[in-house]
């Protein structure tokens, strides 16, 4: 057996998955960028090691100013600065432990007035929290308008989204700075007739992930803002809502579902076959 293997730029051990040397290496010698393609290229590649770089907002941002329409083309001290910096990061980049279906997952979400961020992570038995990946992306001109309640719920939900295949089918636990969110997207509560609408489709959305939802402090949220502040990467074009054909007055608990389903005689046959096996004859 192999004690590491090196796949797609990437290098996979017993530990972890780490950035594969050579790769940064050729990104590290980069020289700096003429013109506003050159500076494109640099970014896209360091975009594909972004799942490994939680803090790249401040230090990015004068690079981001020159890609803005109609900017003009001033490579100053500031921005030979922001790429040296970037290159540092690279160099001391973390190590992303691998995902495990034992052990306890979660993910931390936050949005900043110009992104979303997220952070999803095992914790191990020694107490430690290690990430399994770090996502980001911009808000469009509409999200942008948001009121900040609607960022951080739009952040949760496009969270979960990006991290589906890690998080459905299980339990997790959602991390979150802002404290509104804990009473409206609570799995045990049902969503107040008064709340707005759109926050009213996504808690419907929220029913078909088994998850707990935690405050968290700015302070010790930080991996998650810094990738909210992370706005060099793509718009994506996924759409608010996925799916959702109509939404009720009051969305129904979990404990309301559960009592209506004992009282049902196909729904009763189906959890006993579940949970009992199928019948012999």
């Amino acid at each position: 057996m192999v004690p590491k293997l090196e796949f797609c730029g990437h290098l996979v051990d017993a530990e972890g998955i780490h950035t594969a040397e050579d790769k940064v290496d050729a990104l590290v010698k980069a020289p700096a960028p003429t013109s506003v393609h050159q500076l494109r290229s640099y970014l896209g590649l360091l975009n594909y090691y972004n799942k490994f770089l939680p803090d790249l907002a401040h230090t990015l941002f004068p690079l981001h100013k020159l890609l803005e329409k109609h900017s003009r083309w001033d490579w100053s001290a500031k921005c030979q600065h922001a790429f040296e910096s970037s290159k540092r990061k690279l160099l001391t980049s973390r190590m992303l432990v691998h995902y495990d279906l034992q052990k306890p997952l979660t993910l931390a979400c936050d949005a900043s007035p110009y992104g979303l961020g997220a952070v999803l992570s095992h914790i191990l038995p020694d107490g430690s929290e290690k990430p399994v990946a770090f996502a980001s992306r911009s808000l469009t001109k509409t999200e942008s308008n948001y009121s900040q309640i609607d960022k951080e719920a739009l952040a949760l939900i496009w969270a979960i989204r990006k991290f589906h295949l890690y998080l459905y089918g299980r339990e997790f636990t959602i991390l979150t700075d802002h404290k509104p969110l804990l009473q409206i997207f609570s799995p045990d509560k049902g969503i107040s007739q008064t709340t707005a609408a759109l926050l009213q489709r996504y808690a419907l959305f929220l029913g078909a992930y088994s998850y707990r939802i935690q405050y968290r402090s700015h302070d010790d949220n930080a991996n998650a803002d810094a990738m909210s502040r992370l706005t060099e990467l793509p718009l994506e074009s996924t759409p608010s809502v996925k799916s959702c054909r109509y939404t009720t007055s009051h969305l129904l608990t979990s404990r309301e579902i559960a009592a209506h389903t004992v009282k049902d005689t196909l729904l009763t046959n189906v959890l006993t076959f579940i949970r009992d096996g199928w019948p012999a004859t």
